[in-house]
């Protein structure tokens, strides 16, 4: 399985480096130790100490035990609702995408593109769903999914090229099998509509995918991802990805200011020693 690298930006300041040191929590990693901060971020060990005081003080962190371990402090969740309470399309589809959710008892979610990566900021389960349940703010795989192709596709293409070169550098296997996939999804999103995932991630899981521009060229995924056993790949193909695209369009619908979908007719790999795409770059205000 091809597992992501790191696509955090270069610490450079104390501030950016402050930030990286929070973003080495997650739900996996709930609690970590000076040891394995330095060991994370690269960071001197004096560095460390210096900034986990300072983050503690500000209620970012907080001491754990054993001595010289942290975890996150609840000061952190005062920063979501200024995030969640930006995206009130998340209202509008909420109630279409449970009806979806119940209906292929699957999981749909929103996730936001960050420019580094992709975060849940909505989710619905389906009745029945044996798919894992995330907390709202888990990062997705970019590599290994459909919503994380497909974001990669939709983002500007300096920020696309960024993280591809990260993603792939220093793995030329990598760099192969992903180039392969986002050829695939390209080739998904222009035919179908929806990007679609079999198995990447997880052998028993499979998803489809749809990127949509929000304002500030903000790029915004809906996904349904459905267990294995509970659907097959044709449903995958004729039914659920084409229900999505219905939520999808209803949302827009609704709240036009809010959300365009991406007209995918012109879009098409350019076969360069790097590999681009040209995707639509027409985005809300």
């Amino acid at each position: 399985m091809v597992a992501d690298n790191d696509t955090q930006p270069a610490a450079g300041s104390a501030l950016a480096r402050g930030i990286g040191i929070l973003r080495c929590f997650s739900g996996r990693q709930q609690q970590l130790s000076r040891k394995e901060l330095v060991a994370r971020t690269g960071l001197p060990k004096a560095t460390i100490s210096r900034l986990t005081q300072t983050l503690c003080e500000l209620g970012l962190l907080r001491p754990a035990a054993p001595p010289g371990s942290f975890v996150l402090g609840p000061d952190v969740l005062t920063f979501a609702p200024a995030v969640l309470g930006r995206l009130s399309l998340r209202h509008v589809a909420r109630a279409a995408m449970q009806e979806l959710a119940d209906h292929a008892r699957a999981q749909v979610t929103i996730s936001a593109g960050t420019g580094a990566g992709l975060v849940f900021v909505e989710i619905c389960q389906g009745e029945g769903s044996k798919v894992f349940r995330p907390e709202i703010g888990t990062r997705l795989s970019l590599t290994r999914t459909a919503s994380g192709r497909a974001y990669l596709l939709a983002e500007q293409p300096h920020i696309r090229e960024r993280l591809l070169h990260r993603l792939t550098e220093e793995d030329s296997a990598q760099a192969a099998w992903l180039t392969k996939r986002l050829s695939d999804t390209c080739q998904d999103l222009t035919q179908r509509g929806f990007a679609h995932n079999v198995g990447d991630m997880h052998p028993d899981i499979m998803g489809a995918a749809i990127p949509v521009r929000a304002p500030a060229g903000q790029i915004l995924v809906f996904t349904c991802t459905v267990t294995a056993f509970q659907a097959t790949q044709e449903q995958l193909l004729a039914d659920i990805g084409p229900r999505l695209m219905a939520v999808v369009k209803g949302v827009e619908a609704a709240l036009p200011e809010q959300a365009a979908t991406i007209d995918w007719s012109n879009s098409a790999p350019r076969k360069t020693s790097r590999v681009r795409w040209d995707v639509p770059t027409t985005a809300l205000p």
